[in-house]
């Protein structure tokens, strides 16, 4: 007989273990960002750091900070699908499957990242993520999420990620990260 209860789970500080010790610096935590935009085909990455102000370009979960990094590019951008998948499953790589299989990105380029990882470098960056994207033509989400929550909860699945759909107004800026304390 099998019994449901008995399961494994996973605490959410895990995630914070493994981005303070695959993520060393700043620096590598924002590389870590670009290679995520070259693996989306992107043809250009912008990264604005302001250690001061509030970024008011967009309509934010968490309104009220000191100090922003925003990381833009045009790469593909991702569904609500890849979102889910791709992105809060944490160590789950699409680039992996395609490394394997010997395979390009749609641009032709090989992926860089492959460990499922990468996502958790913005932790060294700051407290707060919120991720703008969409595909070409699609409308968008926007997420965001504290890092700080991730040393509260009692499960992963417990860790509040806060989510909405956006209409499209950049159709080239495809993923977008606001990163503040």
């Amino acid at each position: 007989m099998i019994n449901q209860k008995y399961h494994f789970d996973i605490t959410p500080h895990i995630v914070k273990q493994l981005g303070e010790q695959l993520v060393s610096d700043e620096i590598t935590a924002l590389l870590e960002l670009i290679k995520n935009s070259f693996d989306a085909d992107a043809t250009y990455v912008s990264i604005e750091i302001n250690t001061t102000g509030q970024y008011t370009k967009e309509k934010l979960f968490y309104p009220n900070h000191r100090g922003f990094i925003v990381v833009e590019d045009d790469g593909f951008g991702m569904s609500e699908n890849t979102i889910m998948k791709s992105w809060l499953l944490i160590s789950y790589s699409q680039k992996r499957e395609l490394k394997e299989a010997k395979k390009k990105t749609p641009g032709g380029r090989t992926p860089l990242g492959d460990k499922g990882l990468g996502r958790l470098s913005t932790q060294r960056l700051a407290d707060i993520c919120e991720i703008f994207t969409n595909e070409e033509k699609e409308s968008g989400t926007h997420i965001a999420f504290n890092w700080k929550d991730f040393e509260k909860e009692d499960a992963l699945s417990e860790v509040r990620i806060q989510a909405e759909h956006f209409s499209s107004q950049k159709p080239k800026i495809r993923n977008y990260h606001s990163i503040h304390d």
